[in-house]
């Protein structure tokens, strides 16, 4: 039983070692984000789509180069929604650099119901389950939406355009708040 638990500790710190195999700076992650911009079309349509200023990118780090990290984009839309891109990508060593894009994007619609303030002083957000939403849809759905200008009713469903959530400001300041943010 000792020898099994010291086996399991050992592979267990090999493991948590090997995760530090990325030099991360916060310039070479501005560099990587960039460089993702350059790589992945569907992140620069929605900079061109919902404006740069509506619209975030960062990278997901699962602990190692060789796990596998994931690319994000996010636009806060109409002051309402929120769609997420993500696909999955290879970043160099020093982590400044997308090196390849390792799969298809997928794309995800959530509709914001009502933002508020908890006992703790913390924002928090309730969202809207719209089950007509397709969660998550594909590059085919998202094309639809590009092709559409933007308009998120190219989905086939019901979209409240105009009608804002009190307080959304406050949701997008609380997600953008940890994020680096990239001037491009």
């Amino acid at each position: 039983m000792f020898r099994t638990r010291g086996v399991f500790c050992a592979l267990t710190m090999l493991a948590t070692l090997g995760c530090r195999d990325i030099n991360f700076t916060q310039e070479g992650y501005k560099q990587a984000v960039l460089s993702g911009l350059s790589k992945i079309p569907e992140a620069r349509q929605f900079d061109e789509l919902f404006g740069k200023e509506n619209v975030d990118h960062f990278i997901s780090y699962h602990g190692s180069r060789d796990v596998g990290n994931e690319w994000n984009s996010e636009a806060f839309i109409d002051g309402r929604y929120v769609l997420t891109m993500q696909v999955p990508v290879k970043v160099g060593r020093s982590f400044d650099e997308v090196i390849d894009v390792l799969g298809e994007p997928k794309f995800y619609l959530v509709e914001v119901q009502r933002v508020y303030t908890a006992s703790n002083g913390q924002v928090g957000t309730r969202f809207y389950e719209n089950r007509d939403i397709p969660y998550p849809f594909t590059r085919t759905e998202w094309g639809k939406i590009y092709k559409a200008e933007g308009d998120l009713s190219a989905l086939g469903v019901s979209i409240k355009k105009r009608k804002p959530v009190q307080d959304f400001d406050r949701f997008v300041q609380g997600q953008r708040r940890p994020r680096i943010q990239v001037e491009r």
